[in-house]
């Protein structure tokens, strides 16, 4: 039944602002209204969208990939153009009362003028700009989700990284999300790129698949690039929401440890490097400072003396506290970098600043952060926040 939930959910949100959107189109931008083909598509876009949703049932309940797949990404790009309906029709409804305003006022102090068709078209296209820009975004931002998976490489320098650890290559995968829009077949097309930059481990930190009959083909399929020190992972808010016993299961039959509140030591070549992963408190909104402090401290607790410890904590937010505690390198997710960005950073860096939403980060002592974009997403709509599988390399300063 759980899988129905997105489906119905995308359906009343569809009617809902699309009842609104056609509303602001009708009242608030009523020159428009009285073209034809305006109304016609008002009405034709929400019918669309629940065509693909139908599509998208009939996937779901006859286990078809190809109608799953298009009728979801039909959905939301669907979602897309009525939200950016529903923000730009009120802009463009300004602009139209003031220009019906400032027509009136000349009107009454100047008196009728001959009509000019060029300046009744630049007002008809100021007006437009806004519905058009955000509806062109919101298309590129979808059309973007399904782009290329990168492989930033991103190197961390330590002053006192053992010599055994110098040139140590780190594959992460994060918030792969497995389901509507990222699919097996996607996932083994960047296995098979991955191979070619032979990692040294693999670390999965969190929210691997929303469709839990994907994980067990997922897991061994990440399994089977045999790095020469294993793979690791730990949980994220998801596999809480789609069962952890289905979870847990998938994971006790596959090769890959599921560390949580836990950590184990790797000996490479004398030197000591403890894989910790943190367990994930779930909650969206709620204050979680106590449970990630409490699980860092749990999963670090048997680290031996001089050993690097590596984080695996699905959500940045312990950063600070690891830190402080210790904790070497920190590998984080679940943002999404908030799917928008500009030149490597989130756009909302600058309001929520203590959130490490994506990117590199150093913290105390040297300590560093690598919060991905994620392999994935639940919601196809990126901007200048690509899909990624960090490989990091630690190398001494």
């Amino acid at each position: 039944m759980s899988e129905l939930f997105p489906l119905i959910f995308s359906l009343v949100f569809l009617a809902v602002v699309g009842t609104v959107a056609g509303l602001f189109l009708r009242v608030l931008n009523s020159p428009w209204w009285e073209y034809k083909w305006i109304r016609l598509t008002a009405y034709l876009i929400p019918v669309f969208g629940g065509i693909c949703i139908v599509l998208w049932f009939l996937g779901v309940k006859f286990a078809s990939g190809l109608f799953t797949g298009i009728g979801a990404s039909g959905a939301a790009l669907t979602v897309v153009i009525q939200l950016a309906m529903l923000f730009s029709l009120p802009i463009s409804g300004v602009t139209h009362a003031f220009f019906s305003l400032a027509k009136r006022l000349r009107l009454h102090v100047a008196g009728p003028a001959k009509p000019d068709p060029h300046r009744r078209l630049f007002l008809k296209g100021a007006a437009a700009v806004f519905p058009v820009a955000a509806i062109s975004t919101g298309v590129a931002g979808v059309a973007n989700s399904l782009g290329p998976v990168l492989m930033p490489k991103i190197n961390f320098k330590y002053a006192n990284l053992p010599a055994a650890l110098d040139g140590l290559k780190i594959l992460q995968l994060s918030d792969i999300h497995l389901g509507y829009y990222v699919i097996l077949s996607d996932l083994e097309q960047v296995m098979a790129e991955v191979k070619n930059h032979k990692p040294d481990i693999v670390l999965l930190t969190g929210d691997i698949a929303d469709d839990l009959t994907s994980l067990p083909y997922a897991l061994d399929m990440i399994a089977q690039l045999k790095p020469r020190l294993g793979v690791y992972a730990c949980l994220g808010n998801h596999e809480y929401y789609r069962g952890i016993y289905e979870v847990r299961q998938a994971y006790d039959k596959s090769t890959i440890p599921l560390l949580v509140n836990q950590g184990l030591s790797v000996d490479i070549d004398g030197a000591q490097l403890y894989v910790a992963g943190a367990d994930d408190p779930r909650w969206l909104r709620r204050d979680n400072r106590d449970f990630l402090y409490k699980t860092i401290d749990k999963c670090i607790e048997g680290a031996p003396e001089g050993a690097f410890k590596l984080l695996m904590s699905h959500r940045p937010n312990g950063f600070d506290y690891a830190a402080n505690k210790g904790v070497d390198l920190t590998l984080a997710g679940h943002t999404h970098g908030g799917q928008i960005g500009i030149a490597g950073r989130s756009v909302f860096e600058q309001a929520l600043p203590l959130k490490y939403l994506w990117g590199p980060y150093t913290g105390k002592n040297g300590c560093r952060l690598y919060t991905t974009s994620g392999l994935g997403h639940w919601f196809p709509f990126r901007l200048g926040c690509p899909r990624e599988a960090p490989i990091i390399t630690l190398s001494r300063s």
